[in-house]
């Protein structure tokens, strides 16, 4: 990963907006995925300064020794309280200085307030989430290996998928499989969501055994040097009827559309709205209430957005999910969810698993 690059695109943006200096800070990892896209640190505590002409990383002696062996492009200091970020502000001479708004808590924000009393702090936006929209080569091979590994280990549940397991059971199993594999982690908590719990978008997995006659819904990614992937498909249990085929088909012609919409430089409303639109056609449109897409990387979510909500312009080398739905409350859900490079051609998909209806 190309450290030195990624701080002299974060001095440009310095410039843009006419900060003096921009400082990331990340208690139990509340801006972690920053800072470690930024200097590649991967601890729970730390806190960086960047200036026009200065990077300066500070972190306790949790830290300290492996910051400095590991870290590149910046000058590694101890501290052994995130408040003494004040104390390197003053050493620095900074008179001004852009927080992340969206990342820093209101009570840090105001202590610092106090202990830099003739120091401008500025809520500023969150500039390197936009720089981490665009992959690196070596930032998608990561991501393309996670997915091969999630690729297979849905591969292998399917082998052995039965009734009468339990949904936790299931997931427990797939975790196994991946965390075998040497390297491997959990992109987040594996979703295995079963019968009448298939039409809650974001299930916790728990006790209820599968049963024949319904469909089960697993949501779920491996993760791989940091970053990490994510895909959903959804099986039947014995034979689908009419009605489970219908809305298994139309989420499916639904991807489809959305895949199709989807280029550098589309909207990404445009490409929610692709396939959005087909679900509403069906006579499902009050059964799908969340974005087709969102970026995956360092973190499960990120941006662009492919959304209703908001308006986002995909750019080239972004990895996004397309992964529309009808959630039909109380009977069941279908969700499908592919992991895509965005190319200016269209995409790259990374997701190798079937999405014809599987009937086990």
């Amino acid at each position: 990963m190309n450290y030195v690059k990624r701080l002299d695109a974060l001095r440009q943006q310095l410039r843009i907006h006419d900060w003096k200096g921009y400082a990331v800070i990340s208690v139990e990892h509340s801006d972690g995925a920053n800072l470690r896209y930024l200097t590649g640190f991967e601890g729970s505590f730390g806190a960086l300064i960047v200036t026009a002409g200065e990077a300066v990383f500070c972190t306790d002696s949790r830290y300290l020794a492996r910051a400095k062996g590991q870290l590149k492009g910046v000058e590694v200091r101890p501290i052994k309280r995130v408040q003494e970020v004040a104390q390197l502000v003053q050493t620095l001479k900074l008179k001004q200085v852009a927080l992340n708004a969206q990342r820093i808590n209101l009570e840090l924000y105001r202590e610092l307030g106090q202990l830099l009393p003739g120091v401008e702090l500025t809520a500023a936006s969150d500039c390197v989430a936009t720089l981490r929209q665009c992959k690196e080569p070596a930032e998608i091979d990561c991501i393309r290996k996670a997915q091969q590994m999630t690729d297979e280990a849905f591969g292998y549940i399917r082998s052995c998928l039965k009734p009468g397991l339990t949904e936790a059971k299931v997931a427990w199993e797939m975790e196994l499989f991946i965390r075998r594999n040497e390297g491997y982690d959990l992109a987040f908590p594996i979703m295995v969501a079963s019968g009448p719990h298939s039409a809650l978008p974001h299930h916790a997995t728990g006790s209820r055994s599968l049963q024949t006659g319904e469909f089960v819904l697993f949501d779920f990614g491996a993760q791989w040097g940091g970053y990490r992937a994510d895909m959903t498909r959804t099986v039947f249990l014995g034979q689908p009827t009419p009605k489970h085929k219908e809305i298994y088909q139309t989420v499916l012609q639904a991807q489809q559309a959305s895949l199709k919409a989807i280029r550098a430089g589309a909207s990404g409303k445009a490409a929610d709205g692709a396939g959005r639109k087909i679900i509403q056609d069906a006579g499902y449109g009050d059964h799908f209430g969340h974005g087709t897409g969102h970026g995956v990387g360092l973190e499960i979510h990120e941006e662009p957005r492919m959304t209703f909500l908001r308006d986002s312009v995909l750019p080239e080398h972004a990895v996004v999910t397309v992964e529309p739905g009808i959630y039909l409350e109380g009977w069941g859900g279908v969700r499908i969810e592919d992991l895509v490079v965005v190319t200016k051609a269209g995409v790259d998909n990374l997701t190798r698993s079937a999405k014809e209806l599987i009937s086990l």
